[in-house]
């Protein structure tokens, strides 16, 4: 076998180990959703997560701050979470406190959770 032909098939072959595994991970790039808690019953609870808004002048710190609590979720491999509180630390900055849940492909109420994602 040529050195040509072994690099080709070494290739080949980490290329398909790299595809099967992105194909079986599902959450590599699954998008976190904001949920109400009659919408995730029935999902894995992971844990409860925070968001800072950072500091700074923020006059949509309430954003930032779900935007941060979403982030940490998506490293946790949660789907959605839950609004717990929005905790403000003077005018323009806060925290948001949120419960991360990981949902199987029926288990939640997508129509709901669209209409609730569409404010952010």
């Amino acid at each position: 076998m040529s050195a040509h032909t072994f690099l080709k098939m070494h290739f080949f072959r980490n290329l398909v180990t790299v595809m099967l595994l992105f194909f079986a991970s599902g959450n590599l790039f699954a998008e976190v959703h904001i949920a109400s808690e009659t919408d995730i019953q029935g999902c894995e609870y992971l844990a409860e997560v925070d968001g800072s808004s950072g500091y700074g002048k923020n006059h949509n710190w309430q954003n930032l701050a779900k935007l941060s609590a979403l982030n940490k979720a998506e490293q946790l491999t949660a789907t959605h979470i839950t609004m717990v509180n929005l905790h403000p630390i003077g005018a323009f900055n806060g925290v948001a406190i949120a419960r991360a849940y990981r949902c199987g492909p029926n288990q939640v109420n997508e129509a709901s959770i669209n209409q609730a994602n569409e404010h952010l």
